[in-house]
């Protein structure tokens, strides 16, 4: 992925890829999904996740 997105953004995309996936047949609701995509969504989540978590722990921290 070229362009940062928010871990809001990342979760919908995953979402998203797990809902366009092709269901397999007599599997009870298994799906097929692309080992790359997901994977990139996965590091893509890793890499911003910190640095949110640091700014919500900032704003709880200036409330108190």
């Amino acid at each position: 992925m070229d362009e940062r997105h928010s871990v809001d953004e990342l979760v919908t995309l995953l979402g998203e890829l797990v809902n366009d996936a092709w269901s397999m047949p007599l599997s009870g609701g298994k799906v097929v999904l692309e080992r790359d995509r997901l994977l990139d969504l996965v590091e893509e989540i890793k890499a911003v996740l910190p640095g949110d978590l640091q700014q919500a722990r900032a704003i709880v921290a200036s409330r108190n």
